[in-house]
């Protein structure tokens, strides 16, 4: 019967009975197997009472009689007189010799971290197999892996060489730990008994490590964060990653030794010149010390869209109600979100899609209604989308305090305006100053509503000033129209001179008024045509001498005294 490793056993019984005497001792029995061949003699020592014996034979794989068997008949027997006696023996069989052991080259094994055990079989493995097969002779195998002496698992039975070469994975993860010695038994057999076995040696890697891509929006860095498992041991570990797409620097598999102070240390690894709005996959392995790659851990992330250019001070121009931003280098792919904020709430915004027809490369926002010396900022982002998840950039803020006061509003006053002490011209606006001070002149004839505060009379000055404070233009005095004379605004001197003048001059008037009644009653008399009856023509005479006789009227107020003439 098969026995094990190119062997089979086979029992040599001698008659019963025969003489036991010295000079009729068996010593030797010659066989010849089926092919005729004469097979070597076999020594044998035969006790006084044995008449079995328990034979083994042995072949190399090239043999036929390996995959045929072979029948076996006894040719001679040797006895101990030196005296050889011929046997006409019946032929019995045939014998099948146990399978080979596996070469130690038949098959290659790599492990997984703690995944699994991959089988490269040989090329030549199944055609090897296939020469020791007959129709009465078919090899199988079993395999069994064990840690020491202790078989952990049954891991595959084939009943073919071609069936075990299509076993390439054994699963490891109900029984491997990390960074352990393991055997790998193969044992062969036939139908007709057992064969040989081969023993292949390996050694588990470490568990997979874990990943993390911490949140980030930047447009060409990301950062990951790599971490052992706990069962690991620390300090320098080999680490190759890989990362999809690649870049210019990371084309293919990288190669870092990386130093973990303790089991549970996590190292960051810092990838740069990546691409915006990119989705990337980061997958990384642990070397053991023994060249086992763990098992491989992945983390996805996707890149930021570009971020809008950096605002500076330059980049906002402001009154003291209004503010316009400008934004260089649009990307007209992304939409932009310019946001004012007052006290870092949210009082306005504009958005630039890249539908936006009037999109350039350079844009302009305003905000107007702002409050004057009002602190604000704003904020630039940018919105792109990876596989449809829509992704906003880092800000970009600027701040600025609105103007407090803007010229035009004293101009609008009807004022010039200058600065005390300088020749040059006002700006148009100004912040909060109380050394800058403004001199405001009326114009067109108009004066200050000024009045003395003794004569209650306008002081009639020009020019007044004010300065610029965080509510505005301090206060000051306007300008208005010159008003003309008015009796109120006469001293109580000449009003008294006007009345006294007011009694004399109606004195004179009673003194006229009674000397014209006297004159009426002394030409008294009837008249005939209009002409007095005592007309004469020495009347007309009479006249022209007193005309002449009479002085010239007084230039100052005087006492008149008429004199009556005495007619004849």
């Amino acid at each position: 019967m098969s026995t094990g490793y190119q062997t089979y056993n086979y029992k040599l019984t001698l008659p019963a009975g025969r003489s036991l005497v010295s000079g009729s001792k068996v010593t030797k029995v010659a066989l010849q197997n089926g092919a005729g061949t004469l097979a070597s003699a076999i020594d044998v020592t035969i006790s006084d009472t044995q008449n079995e014996y328990t034979l083994t034979r042995t072949f190399q794989p090239a043999d036929d009689a390996l995959k045929n068997g072979e029948t076996l008949k006894v040719l001679n027997v040797g006895l101990d007189t030196a005296i050889t006696v011929s046997v006409d023996g019946t032929a019995v069989g045939p014998f099948y010799p146990g399978p080979p052991a596996l070469a130690t080259n038949a098959v290659s094994l790599s492990v997984l971290g703690v995944l699994s055990l991959n089988l490269e079989w040989a090329a030549t493995f199944v055609s090897t197999w296939a020469s020791y097969s007959s129709t009465d002779y078919t090899p199988v195998f079993t395999g069994s892996i064990k840690e020491g002496s202790d078989i952990k698992s049954s891991v595959f039975s084939a009943a073919s060489a071609s069936a075990l070469a299509s076993t390439t994975t054994i699963d490891l993860t109900a029984f491997a730990k990390p960074l352990t010695d393991y055997t790998l038994t193969v044992s062969t057999a036939t139908q007709h008994g057992p064969g040989g076995s081969k023993d292949f040696t390996f050694k588990t890697g470490n568990k997979k490590l874990m990943l993390t891509a911490p949140a980030s929006v930047s447009p060409t860095a990301r950062t990951v964060e790599i971490q052992m498992d706990p069962t690991s041991q620390a300090g320098d570990h080999t680490i190759k990653y890989t990362l999809t797409p690649g870049t210019t620097a990371l084309t293919g598999e990288q190669t870092k030794t990386m130093t973990f102070a303790t089991q549970d240390a996590v190292v960051s690894e810092v990838l740069g010149g990546l691409t915006p709005l990119t989705a990337y996959q980061f997958t990384a392995v642990i070397v053991s010390a023994d060249g086992v790659l763990s098992e491989s851990s992945s983390v996805s992330f996707s890149t930021g869209p570009t971020e809008p250019t950096a605002l500076t001070t330059s980049d906002v121009v402001f009154t003291n109600t209004q503010a316009t931003v400008t934004i260089s280098n649009v990307d007209s792919s992304l939409t932009y979100h310019v946001v004012l904020l007052k006290d870092g709430v949210e009082v306005d915004r504009h958005t630039i899609t890249p539908s936006d027809r009037r999109k350039r490369a350079t844009q302009a926002v305003t905000f107007e209604n702002l409050e004057p010396h009002g602190v604000y900022s704003v904020s630039i982002t940018t919105v792109g989308t990876v596989n449809g998840v829509a992704i906003t950039s880092t800000a970009t803020t600027v701040s600025f305090q609105t103007y407090a006061c803007e010229t035009s509003d004293l101009v609008a006053e009807g004022v010039t305006v200058g600065i005390q002490g300088s020749t040059v011209a006002p700006a148009d606006h100004y912040q909060p100053d109380t050394n800058v001070i403004f001199v405001l002149t009326c114009q067109n004839g108009e004066i200050l509503d000024e009045k003395d505060t003794v004569t209650d009379e306008y002081t009639e000055s020009i020019s007044t000033t004010a300065t610029c404070t965080a509510t505005g233009w301090s206060a000051h005095i306007p300008c208005i129209t010159k008003p003309g004379k008015s009796t109120s605004s006469l001293s109580g001197g000449a009003i008294a001179g006007i009345v006294i003048a007011g009694i004399l001059a109606l004195i004179l008037l009673i003194i006229l008024l009674l000397c014209c009644c006297g004159c009426i009653r002394r030409s008294g008399g009837a008249t005939e045509n209009g002409t007095s009856k005592n007309y004469s023509p020495r009347d007309n005479e009479k006249k022209e001498a007193k005309k002449e006789a009479t002085p010239p009227p007084a230039t100052e107020l005087q006492t008149v005294v008429v004199v009556e003439e005495t007619k004849e």
